[in-house]
């Protein structure tokens, strides 16, 4: 809930060139929950993967991963995308239905949507505290949802720097504005309009016609005061240790 998808994106569209249906982004940057194989790998033998496990020397592929880009985000920003996931879900399949101020009070008591510990992720702090950890055998890059948002360019250029992919600039630029949040939220619309089942973009044409969308706000700095007054201020004491770690 941090911009990972987002980052799928812009290095689809550097490196494979313009996206043009989210499969082509499921397929060439696989969701390693999902495609355990990485059936497809990239230029010279360069695989790229999404992941949101949190890091430990079990993480599948640990031994040959080169390197990795930390995306990070503010808990309110991530909470309230968490909560548009939830919405976005069949509650049926994913257990009870929960108000918004339960999600929250569920989210600060556990540290996270509680079904992220269930499939590997770790809760929010644990996360954070995992990848930013230096225990690892490769380098870690670490980027704030906010500065990419603000700066696109600039911080992707910097992504790409570590990641050792030379771009020229208007490709870059093309690469960047191909990725804007309004491109991909019209991609993810036509997609479902179509009835197109996608791994990216979860959710459903009933649930899009319901006005929920995976692409929701893409926001930054936001405030839960509308679910209830005190919010806020609890979220960033509950997370004031690895808000700190961030730079936040």
């Amino acid at each position: 809930k941090s911009g990972n998808t987002w980052l799928r994106f812009l290095l689809h569209n550097v490196v494979y060139g313009v996206v043009e249906s989210s499969e082509q982004v499921a397929r060439r940057i696989p969701d390693i929950h999902a495609d355990a194989g990485l059936k497809d790998p990239g230029p010279e033998g360069t695989l790229y993967a999404k992941t949101h496990f949190k890091y430990s020397a079990a993480h599948p592929f640990q031994a040959r991963t080169k390197a990795a880009v930390y995306i990070a985000r503010h808990p309110i920003d991530v909470f309230l995308s968490a909560l548009n996931y939830r919405h976005l879900q069949d509650q049926n399949l994913t257990g009870a239905v929960l108000t918004d101020l339960a999600f929250a009070d569920e989210f600060l008591r556990v540290g996270g949507d509680r079904r992220w510990e269930l499939v590997g992720y770790g809760n929010w702090c644990e996360h954070v505290r995992t990848w930013l950890a230096g225990d690892k055998p490769f380098p870690v890059h670490v980027m704030r949802y906010e500065a990419l948002k603000a700066d696109t360019l600039g911080e992707t250029r910097r992504m790409l720097a570590f990641l050792k992919i030379e771009v020229e600039d208007a490709a870059l630029a093309k690469a960047v504005k191909a990725s804007s949040f309004d491109n991909m939220r019209a991609l993810e619309v036509r997609e479902k309009s179509s009835n197109k089942v996608t791994a990216v973009f979860k959710g459903d044409k009933q649930r899009m016609q319901q006005g929920k969308l995976f692409m929701n706000k893409g926001l930054a700095g936001q405030s839960l005061a509308h679910i209830r007054p005190d919010l806020d201020a609890r979220f960033k004491e509950r997370f004031a240790g690895e808000l700190a770690m961030l730079g936040y």
